[in-house]
């Protein structure tokens, strides 16, 4: 499901923790029901219908544990026919690699580098912004979300 890392990365030992399920709308109420969560894939329609705006989603999730000052760590998004943009506990993270599947440019993979925003208990947004030449193909699409560990030796 995910795309080959960038070829700086370091070729050592990676570990992915998903972050598919346990999502929210910022609408969600400040003790949301089992109901209100969602799941990855989502397609915009399925938690917004079809507005012109940005889509928003959130997610809390614990640091992992056994980081290091050696230790790099990323968001990794899939997504349709959309770009992303993410806020990580109030601060907004420029990605660092962009990379298009191939078989098909509406695919992309995207790697935020999250390792210094870190905290014991974390708040991610993702803001999705159609893609305007897909807006008649295909729903836009957040597909999976990762967090991605690598030790740099």
């Amino acid at each position: 499901m995910f795309s080959p890392s960038p070829s700086e990365f370091p070729k050592m030992p990676r570990h992915f923790i998903r972050l598919n399920s346990q999502w929210l709308l910022p609408s969600a109420p400040r003790h949301p029901s089992s109901t209100d969560y969602f799941r990855l894939p989502a397609p915009v329609s399925r938690t917004n219908p079809a507005e012109k705006q940005p889509w928003i989603v959130q997610r809390h999730f614990h640091a992992p544990t056994g980081i290091t000052e050696q230790t790099s760590v990323h968001l990794q998004i899939e997504i349709l026919h959309a770009t992303p943009a993410i806020v990580l506990n109030g601060h907004s993270v420029a990605s660092e690699h962009h990379a298009h599947a191939p078989s098909d440019p509406g695919v992309g993979t995207f790697w935020f580098p999250i390792a210094p925003l870190l905290q014991r208990f974390n708040l991610v947004l993702i803001e999705l912004e159609v893609t305007p030449v897909a807006e008649s193909l295909q729903l836009p699409t957040l597909v999976a979300v990762a967090i991605v560990i690598d030790d740099v030796l």
